[in-house]
């Protein structure tokens, strides 16, 4: 619905429409309340809505899915620096940071999704540990040929999931905005850290980047017009 009307003819819009129209609110649930307390949190006596899997369901679960956090990935309704979380449901970016701390099935190995979750809420450094226990995953023969966790040896999710959390910890986009280092960790950008990239964005867009012990040293972006839609969220990195 987002594209120029010259490129949609108006009876395909009408039935993207409608079909937005019939879409059922994003599920929420209760869930026991999270307080700081100590080195972490700690659940408190009050509830938090959080999303939930579905309206309604039963039966014990029969896989190590946590459906409610489909919503921050792959389908990128909510995100740390996201202008209107939810997308078209008015439900809160806490909301979605409620379901992965009572994700039922915390999972860090073959296609689980944790890590990109992680990053995709700017959980820096929870998506950093869970790269880094990732990449200390038992390999067969060759680095990279992970042994098997779910189907197959060797086994190629493990290392997918690690391209994918670091992408995402990198760049990030929300509509035009190109957002860089949404969830990089401060410890992987101490003195020396040398970071050189280079990631595609929407609209055929190519973001080179260059960082030295946390100061930017060289950003590029292609086509140039597209420099203006390019904004460092995180705390490392900024021109």
């Amino acid at each position: 619905l987002g594209l120029p009307t010259s490129l949609v003819d108006s009876s395909i819009r009408e039935i993207w429409e409608s079909l937005l129209m019939g879409l059922p609110d994003l599920p929420v649930t209760a869930a026991p309340g999270w307080v700081p307390g100590g080195g972490g949190t700690s659940e408190g006596t009050e509830t938090e809505e959080v999303l939930a899997p579905a309206e309604a369901w039963s039966g014990p679960a029969d896989n190590r899915e946590n459906p409610a956090l489909y919503a921050v990935f792959p389908f990128r309704l909510f995100q740390a620096a996201r202008e209107g979380q939810g997308g078209a449901w008015p439900v809160s970016f806490d909301a979605a940071l409620g379901a992965y701390r009572h994700r039922p099935f915390p999972c860090n190995r073959g296609w689980c999704q944790d890590a990109v979750q992680a990053a995709m809420l700017g959980l820096a450094d929870e998506a950093g540990l869970l790269v880094e226990d990732r990449a200390r995953a038992q390999t067969n023969r060759f680095p990279g040929f992970y042994t098997m966790t779910f189907d197959y040896t060797p086994e190629a999710d493990t290392g997918a999931v690690i391209k994918l959390a670091l992408q995402h910890m990198l760049l990030q986009h929300d509509g035009r905005r190109i957002l860089l280092f949404p969830a990089w960790p401060d410890r992987w950008a101490g003195p020396g850290t040398v970071l050189n990239w280079t990631l595609w964005a929407p609209e055929e867009t190519v973001v080179t980047v260059e960082c030295v012990g946390g100061q930017l040293q060289r950003l590029h972006v292609s086509p140039p017009h597209r420099r203006d839609d390019v904004d460092f969220v995180g705390p490392m990195c900024r021109p």
